[in-house]
């Protein structure tokens, strides 16, 4: 499941024609548990190659952690919202200018239940809390009652 190579040395298309890539990580995931790619990138000395987790979730992923590691690669954790084989696209900032990586494939499957499991709640439900306004209003009325009678 874990660091199967996903991708082959790509150049992005658009601007990354001058960016390699290279994709890791995991081939497999469980909807609604987060999996980890690993991208490395070979961008022209001196650029500036920035992730956009914000353009890149979406697709049935979201993007819980993009940073980079101490050997230069950068970590991406996602979480996979669709069950099948979506693809996921990294997309950066190449000096400004938009750079997408080559799509990771993750194979998505539903977690394993046990047999005649039923989802339970994470909290048990509140009990209403106690109408203490009937009892107000009425010792608010008994006592206008009261000085009403003890005046006339």
């Amino acid at each position: 499941m874990r660091t199967a190579l996903l991708a082959v040395l790509l150049a992005a298309p658009t601007a990354a024609a001058t960016v390699s890539w290279s994709v890791s990580g995991d081939t497999a995931a469980v909807l609604g548990q987060e999996a980890r790619l690993v991208y490395r990138a070979a961008a022209p000395a001196g650029a500036k190659l920035v992730p956009d987790a914000a353009a890149s979730a979406g697709g049935g992923f979201a993007v819980v952690a993009a940073a980079p590691a101490p050997d230069g690669s950068w970590d991406w954790t996602v979480l996979p919202l669709d069950t099948g084989t979506p693809s996921f696209v990294a997309r950066w900032t190449l000096d400004g200018a938009p750079v997408a990586a080559p799509p990771a494939r993750l194979q998505v499957r539903l977690p394993d239940l046990p047999p005649g499991a039923d989802i339970k709640d994470i909290k048990s439900p509140l009990a209403a809390g106690r109408a203490w306004w009937p009892w107000l209003l009425a010792a608010l009325l008994g006592a206008a009652a009261w000085e009403g009678w003890r005046r006339f």
